[in-house]
């Protein structure tokens, strides 16, 4: 969800603000100390500009080191 809303240029605060969530709940969300309802979620969907599902997936690991 970080990456994404880096992508569309949101600081996280706005981000609460266009999903009606408070900057204390956003960030748990964010950072995976919390869920958010599927009310939320579509919230978020739509001011990310972007599907539930792709904020619902797994993140892809990042330097992951691959063994032969």
């Amino acid at each position: 969800m970080r990456d994404r809303r880096i992508a569309v240029g949101l600081k996280q605060a706005a981000l609460a603000t266009l999903a009606d969530l408070s900057e204390a709940q956003m960030s748990k969300i964010e950072t995976g100390f919390a869920s958010a309802s599927v009310d939320s979620l579509h919230r978020l969907a739509k001011a990310l500009e972007c599907d539930v599902a792709k904020l619902t997936a797994k993140p892809r690991r990042r330097n992951a080191t691959r063994r032969s």
